[in-house]
């Protein structure tokens, strides 16, 4: 009974220890928007640079780079996706459904499957030469002469007049869209010595591959991007944090311009560019694949070195 007093009166002093109203010195602008229990105090210009760096310019960092792009071609991409982050959705969305990540035993399949092969193709330049075998062409007869397809493991030969040897885009060299992915500014390994007519191109992820297996074990440099990816996982973690306090009146005052919401396309993005990267390794430049059409240019005074 006496400790129950005791207690009893403990309590009783809490509770009837009246309320004390403290003031504390706050930065002028500070409001609440109407809002009770909000406080906005005036943002510092440290607080603008963190939300510019971790929203918009950490995005760029997450951007994913494609097999053998050359630094001001990736510098102009960044650009263009801190202006308009829906321009890299394509990239993401390219190394997703790529598949290379099914393939991380096979090197040569991983490559073809991350778009980092390239092999020698014919351009609208090429001619033929007096005396050598043509495949892969269209023969174009006289008009009164029915014309010939030539597949790849036939040749045609004639002196005849009013013959036309015309190159066709074989189905082996044709993307997913339908049409060949010409090698423009890409840097490619090894060396090589183009002649004219010729030209190259990515080899689809889906096409026949061999191997020399007396060449021994095929290893193709690349590596997955593991700082890409931290920054990614925490640029989404930041963006979905801004956009989660985005509190107050702000998004009556200005809809959907509200700075808190500006960071949800680069969220969408960054995670896109998260998972990318996971699915699909990085290659500093493209490598060369050996074919008949390699061959042909050789013939031609081409020369080819590192291939694969």
């Amino acid at each position: 009974m006496k400790y129950f007093l005791h207690i009893s009166l403990l309590l009783y002093c809490v509770s009837a220890r009246p309320l004390q109203n403290i003031t504390l010195a706050l930065p002028e602008g500070t409001t609440n928007h109407g809002t009770p229990g909000l406080l906005c105090t005036p943002a510092k210009w440290t607080d603008v640079i963190v939300f510019f760096l971790f929203n918009y310019v950490a995005h760029a960092a997450t951007v994913i780079t494609r097999p053998g792009e050359r630094s001001v071609d990736f510098a102009a991409t960044v650009i263009g996706c801190l202006l308009h982050p829906a321009m890299g959705l394509y990239r993401g969305i390219e190394a997703i459904l790529s598949g290379a990540f099914w393939y991380w035993k096979d090197d040569l399949r991983k490559a073809a499957k991350s778009g980092a092969l390239c092999m020698v193709v014919r351009t609208n330049k090429w001619r033929p030469v007096d005396g050598s075998e043509v495949k892969n062409a269209v023969v174009q007869m006289a008009p009164d002469e029915t014309s010939a397809d030539l597949s790849s493991d036939a040749a045609f030969h004639t002196t005849a007049d009013g013959v036309h040897i015309a190159t066709y885009e074989p189905p082996w060299i044709l993307s997913q869209l339908g049409h060949p992915i010409y090698v423009h500014r890409q840097t490619v390994h090894g060396t090589y010595d183009l002649p004219e007519g010729y030209t190259f191109a990515i080899v689809p992820g889906d096409c026949m591959l061999k191997n020399d297996v007396s060449a021994g074990k095929l290893d193709i440099a690349a590596n997955y991007n593991t700082v890409k990816a931290l920054l990614a996982l925490a640029q989404t973690a930041y963006a979905s944090m801004t956009l989660y306090r985005s509190q107050g009146d702000q998004i009556e005052q200005f809809g959907y311009a509200a700075f808190g919401l500006t960071v949800a396309p680069f969220a969408v993005m960054s995670t896109i560019n998260l998972i990318g990267s996971l699915c699909r390794p990085d290659y500093a430049s493209l490598y060369m694949v050996e074919s008949s059409i390699m061959d042909e240019a050789r013939s031609r005074g081409g020369s080819f070195k590192g291939t694969v």
